[in-house]
């Protein structure tokens, strides 16, 4: 961010909801990784359907060099465009647009990112293919799937819009009613929002209708990996991940843009690199200190963990600050008595927690030394995103009593569940791993991790296999636990794995 020059052009992702998009993230990085981080820089901007015309007026106007449109324009934006591709406009969908002299182009990058992923483990000739929806993406997906002879059934809660998509690429369509016959499929497309944040326990297609020898691909990418692949891969069926379709569509969309070529595994493997949540830990006493850390690392961290009781001179002004200005990227720890001695009193807690109420920020709160918090939430009914979580700073308990614990903290029905405990062998590691992945089969977010030298694998896969976020500070010497590894050590590691 700090090659941004006068110079620079920008490009943008448009959608409704937008904040979800990782778009900027992957194109920024693979900027930065083909050294014109100084050329182009990519945003996001949240637009809605009405305001579609005045948003292209000013494209033209800023001298916008591209678009890439997401839910809900990829049909809404044809009508403002100077012209459309060829292939776009056989599948009526536009996702990429490229201002060229003040004169839009409409692309559709969408099927390929279908098609290719799909190609690299089948042969789509003769295949059957059930698709869910009849959007944007279907239709790239309806498409690109003929074209490459496979026969199409269309599966959309509007048998009406479906039967008018199977009309125009061939095939039939089916109301939601016959779902059943889905069974029949070689391949599953979803290409619905269904399961994408923040309703990632939903999916469009029960369990129990997938067979072990399809394909179930999810264009969702956020989560990467949907309630819908969890259930395929649990029924023994080939999963592809929506990030598949989103690092091939926009490898495609980056050379749209940018006359250059990043390569499909260069771009994966930036994307994957740096894709992980990551939280820097704050223990620091001075306010203004804090203030500068958060800004400076806003775009390299997606929260920040500030423990507030090692601030000097707390007072509510900077609280509210600190939470009018950082919302949904803070998260607020108190001291845990098992840990250390508690500064802050009860009563300046419970006027934190109320100040809390609603701000999207997150608060940590660990079920032994901090329960009368916890009930205190629940009995007055204080909307608030909570981290329930057990810290245990001696050992791993054994299976069963992990079990009763993550029971206990179902019951304060928390935005995340958090395990964090001591592991004195490989085979505690282990233990914890397993453990992420149950709970993860029950579709609760949470972060499970084992501190010291032997959790530290459990950091490293635990990233990888589902956590939330993973904590890790710019330097060994400002670690909130041990075992922490740096932001730097896990992005080399997750670049090589």
């Amino acid at each position: 961010m700090n090659n941004i020059s006068g110079k620079t052009k920008i490009c943008m992702v448009i959608g409704d909801p937008v904040k979800h998009s990782l778009s900027p993230k992957m194109h920024n990085l693979a900027y930065k990784a083909l050294g014109i981080d100084d050329e182009f820089v990519f945003v996001a901007s949240q637009v809605k359907s009405e305001d579609l015309s005045d948003f292209i007026k000013g494209v033209k106007a800023m001298n916008i060099q591209g678009i890439a449109c997401t839910i809900p324009h990829k049909r809404g934006i044809i009508k403002y465009l100077d012209s459309v591709d060829e292939v776009a406009q056989k599948i009526g969908s536009v996702n990429t647009v490229v201002n060229s002299a003040g004169l839009l182009k409409g692309y559709n990058t969408d099927w390929l990112g279908i098609i290719n992923p799909l190609e690299k483990i089948t042969s789509l000739k003769s295949k059957t293919v059930a698709l869910i929806g009849a959007g944007g993406t279907a239709r790239a997906a309806a498409y690109g799937v003929t074209k490459k002879g496979a026969k199409l059934t269309i599966y959309n809660r509007s048998l009406k819009k479906g039967e008018k998509l199977a009309k125009e690429f061939g095939g039939e369509a089916l109301s939601l009613q016959n779902l059943e016959k889905i069974k029949d499929a070689d391949i599953i497309f979803n290409a619905t929002p269904l399961g994408m944040h923040p309703n990632e326990n939903k999916t469009p297609i029960p369990k129990e209708l997938i067979r072990k020898n399809q394909i179930v691909f999810d264009a969702v990418y956020t989560p990467s990996e949907t309630k819908l692949l969890r259930d395929a891969k649990s029924a023994g069926a080939q999963i592809i991940s929506g990030t598949e379709m989103f690092i091939e569509q926009g490898a495609t969309q980056f050379k749209l843009f940018t006359g250059k070529v990043v390569p499909v595994d260069v771009m994966k493997k930036i994307f994957l690199k740096h894709s992980q949540s990551f939280c820097l830990p704050i223990l620091k006493e001075g306010k203004e200190e804090i203030l500068k850390i958060i800004k400076d690392n806003i775009h390299d961290f997606e929260y920040f963990e500030v423990w507030l009781d090692y601030i000097k001179d707390l007072d509510e002004f900077f609280i509210k600050n600190l939470i009018n200005e950082f919302k949904d990227k803070l998260i607020i720890v108190f001291r845990r008595k098992n840990l250390e001695t508690m500064k802050l009193s009860f009563e300046k807690r419970v006027k934190i927690i109320y100040l809390l109420e609603n701000s999207g920020s997150l608060l940590d709160l660990d079920i032994i030394s901090q329960k009368k918090e916890l009930s205190l939430i629940r009995k007055k009914g204080v909307k608030i995103s909570t981290i329930v979580s057990y810290h245990n700073y001696h050992q791993t308990p054994n299976d069963r009593k992990l079990k009763e614990i993550i029971d206990t903290i179902k019951e304060y029905k928390p935005s995340i569940l958090k395990i964090a405990t001591k592991c004195n062998s490989s085979k505690d590691a282990l233990q914890l791993l397993r453990l992420l992945l149950m709970v993860k089969e029950k579709n609760m977010k949470c972060i499970v991790l084992g501190m010291g030298e032997f959790g530290i694998i459990t950091r490293i896969f635990g990233s990888l296999w589902g956590n939330e976020l993973t904590f890790t500070p710019k330097n060994k010497f400002e670690s909130s636990a041990p075992g922490q590894l740096t932001k730097n050590q896990l992005e080399t590691i997750f670049g090589i794995l």
